[in-house]
Order: structure tokens, then C-alpha cells, then sequence
């Protein structure tokens, strides 16, 4: 076995740890000690695998995404177009994101998201499985860490296939994720009386409302075939 891969073994034994602890007692609970010992070696072994104790809190959230990532291939697999995975893999992550805001909170607009500027490659090299394997399209939107980045990497094929235009892009883009940051920011701060559910359907229906000014003609029948009635754009 390559050093890489039992490096990445090891620091799994770590990163699985802390999930644990996190569970059980809220990222509060976690100590260099307590993630040592239930990963089965001494504190001063975390420090070889891992610049500080925040550091494996941060991939130990992004292990918490798993659910969301992992049924992306076949929640989007029948769209025929790039425009109806973009309105579905929005509908995926935001009802995951508002079920456990402050985790996606974390990964996405905390300051360990600055701090460590390539950990969601890091967390994939150490849990490749957790990436759709058939899907390019998919695992380059899923290996950028900035929203902005992620959005744009999504857009980007409905430019392509002539559902959005170029010079829309950044616009859509901008407001989308700002929307999305607002609504997750007032689920997080217990702001807002709605369930998941309606929370997730106010959030669409925003962002497919938004869409529409954008879209091409020729695609809009198409968006109202798949998102009318009880789907996204209802409130």
C-alpha cells in the first residue's frame, strides 16, 4: 500500500472520530484527547496527520454532506437538460442544508472555509466513495468549496446547451447564492416559523422564479413540465 493511502486510512480513523463525538455531543465536545483516544492512538499522533484541532472538525463536517452527495447521480440522472439538474441539484441541497443548517454553515461561510482553502479536496482524497462516480459534471461541481465557484461550474453547461446566456451567468449566479446565504442564515438563527419542508419550497420558489427571467424561451415549457404544481416553484 502507498504511504498516501495509509495516510489517508489513518487520518479517516481520526476524521470518523470526531463525526462521532460531534453526534453524540455537539462540535463542543470535541477534544484533541477524546478524538485520539476513540481513533485509537495517543494525542500527539493527531498532530502528524492534521494542522490543529479545527482542522478535523472541518472534515469532520463535510463528512456530514454525505447524504446530499451521494444521491445526486440518481435524483438528476433523468434531466434532459442542464438546467433541470441545476433546479434539482438546488432542491437536494437545500433541503439537506436546512435540515442541519449549521453544518453547511461551517463548510460554506465560516471562517475555517477561509482557513483552509483546499479541504474539500483534501476530505475527497480521504473518502473518494463518496463521490458520484459517474458523473464529471457532478464531482467538479462537488470539489469546489467557494459557493460562487460551485454555482458557476453548474451554470456553466446551461450556457453551453443555450438555456441561460453568457452574459446572465455571473448575475444568476450572484443572486442565487446570496438568496440561498440569506434563507440559510434565518433557518440557523431559528428566524424563520416554517418546517423543512416549507422552508426548502420558499427557497425554490425563489430561485426558479429568479430563473425564469433568465431562461431562454425555448426551455421554459420545459421547466414547467417538470416544476409545476407540487414541485419547486410552489410555496
Amino acid at each position: 500500500m502507498k504511504v498516501t493511502a495509509r495516510r489517508n486510512i489513518r487520518k479517516s480513523y481520526f476524521v470518523n472520530a470526531a463525526r462521532k463525538i460531534i453526534e453524540n455531543e455537539g462540535m463542543d465536545g470535541i477534544t484533541a484527547r477524546k478524538v485520539s483516544q476513540m481513533a485509537g492512538y495517543d494525542a500527539s499522533t493527531l498532530y502528524n496527520y492534521f494542522e490543529s484541532l479545527d482542522h478535523i472538525i472541518f472534515l469532520a463536517s463535510i463528512s456530514f454532506i454525505k447524504e446530499y452527495t451521494t444521491t445526486l447521480q440518481t435524483y438528476v440522472e433523468d434531466c434532459e437538460t442542464y438546467v433541470e439538474k441545476y433546479i434539482k441539484i438546488w432542491d437536494r441541497f437545500c433541503h439537506y442544508s436546512f435540515e442541519n443548517p449549521e453544518i453547511y454553515y461551517t463548510i460554506f461561510y465560516s471562517k475555517l472555509n477561509s482557513s483552509y482553502k483546499n479541504i474539500i479536496e483534501e476530505y475527497y482524497d480521504i473518502y473518494p466513495d463518496d463521490l458520484p462516480k459517474e458523473s464529471k459534471y457532478l464531482q467538479d461541481m462537488l470539489r469546489h468549496q467557494n459557493m460562487y465557484d460551485r454555482g458557476r461550474s453548474l451554470l456553466t453547461p446551461c450556457v453551453e446547451e443555450g438555456s441561460i446566456r453568457s452574459e446572465d451567468l455571473e448575475e444568476l449566479n450572484d443572486i442565487h447564492i446570496l438568496l440561498y446565504k440569506g434563507i440559510l442564515s434565518r433557518v440557523m438563527n431559528k428566524e424563520i416559523e416554517l418546517s423543512i419542508e416549507e422552508v426548502k419550497q420558499l427557497a425554490m420558489s425563489y430561485i426558479v422564479k429568479t430563473l425564469y427571467l433568465y431562461i431562454d424561451s425555448k426551455y421554459v415549457e420545459i421547466l414547467d413540465n417538470n416544476f409545476k404544481g407540487d414541485g419547486p416553484r410552489s410555496t
